[in-house]
């Protein structure tokens, strides 16, 4: 276990770090923990996530890599406070950064953790930086610098299972209102889906409105509408007895009845295979051509397969808006090409081709 300090330590603090030393010493509050597991199982962590946040309000995101996680997992504590010592500091991360700021810190084998018991000394429990909706079109694509937000929760879908290439993966559907009144959608993913259902499970047992706060998000917009995606380093508040929590729930509880949370009823989506999707959703050519544009739908992936024996090759384009287009040239005859403001897509197909829009 950790051990515990009550007299006064030499430390340094986080504003004043470098990458010059391994040992540096601080005194900080863990103010957020996450284990990150990779996108191919929920049950392989890759790393723990932390941040960690001083008596100057200065916050550093820290990890402790997979192979020292039977070290230190059980040695610390989320909201607890304690010296760390013997800290390296590294450039922050070009993938992600959960907080603010160009520097991140490494726990090493020789890292030595003190937990501090000083009623004097006191940091504040949490840390969040909150992004408004007018503030979203700077975030927007971002997928390095990772977005808080904070907003009253209205709408609650069921888990839904959707599959991400040929692998099911489980979401859910959520819609806050932001501080000035707008609504949002959020998309949680993966293993945060129970996280959310586990806080919400106790919250919607008591009255009044639910705050939601949920953290380092990324920014997507299709046509016009903004939304907000979970990563594997979101977590999820409600109701916290801080004042961004108390300002909205103040505000929304002085409004009608129309603000309580409405469930969206389960649906069956034990069927929903990228196959029968494709069946599903088939539309014509004519109508692809049809379809208005946005000026900034680009390729942003494209994936092709074939099957000679069945006689037809499938390319799927995925696009900035998050429109999936699944073309299935089937057989072989006739070069074609199309051509808008923002696309070209150019094959060989006959009167059979058959075009498959998935939202």
């Amino acid at each position: 276990m950790a051990s515990i300090v009550t007299h006064k330590m030499d430390y340094t603090f986080l504003e004043q770090l470098n990458d010059q030393r391994d040992n540096w010493s601080i005194r900080v509050r863990i103010v957020r923990m996450c284990i990150v597991y990779t996108t191919q199982s929920e049950n392989e962590p890759i790393s723990l996530d932390i941040i960690l946040l001083d008596e100057k309000k200065t916050p550093l995101h820290a990890t402790i890599k997979k192979e020292l996680l039977p070290t230190f997992k059980n040695m610390i504590q989320e909201g607890d406070i304690y010296n760390i010592i013997n800290l390296k500091i590294s450039p922050a991360n070009d993938s992600y950064r959960p907080v603010v700021g160009t520097k991140k810190a490494l726990f090493l084998t020789t890292t030595m953790v003190n937990k501090i018991q000083d009623p004097q000394f006191t940091i504040q429990k949490h840390y969040f930086n909150f992004t408004s909706f007018k503030s979203l079109p700077q975030r927007l694509g971002d997928k390095v610098n990772l977005t808080d937000i904070i907003g009253t929760l209205h709408v609650v879908g069921h888990e839904e299972q959707v599959y991400v290439g040929d692998k099911p993966t489980k979401i859910l559907r959520l819609e806050i209102k932001m501080h000035g009144g707008e609504t949002i959608k959020v998309t949680l993913w993966r293993n945060i889906v129970a996280d959310f259902q586990n806080l919400f499970v106790h919250h919607k047992l008591h009255d009044g409105p639910k705050v939601v706060a949920i953290t380092s998000t990324t920014v997507k917009k299709f046509r016009d509408d903004y939304s907000i995606n979970s990563t594997s380093t979101t977590r999820v508040y409600i109701n916290l007895d801080i004042p961004e929590f108390n300002i909205l729930s103040q505000s929304d509880s002085s409004q009608s009845q129309e603000d309580e949370v409405r469930e969206i009823p389960p649906q069956d989506f034990s069927h929903n295979t990228p196959e029968k999707r494709m069946v599903r959703n088939q539309t014509t050519l004519k109508h692809i051509m049809a379809m208005k544009w946005e000026s900034n739908v680009q390729i942003t992936g494209i994936e092709a397969e074939s099957s000679g024996s069945r006689g037809y090759s499938s390319v799927v384009m995925l696009f900035k808006s998050e429109v999936l287009i699944t073309v299935k040239i089937i057989r072989f005859v006739l070069c074609f090409v199309i051509l808008t403001e923002d696309i070209v897509l150019i094959g060989y197909v006959d009167a059979s081709l058959a075009a498959n829009v998935i939202h």
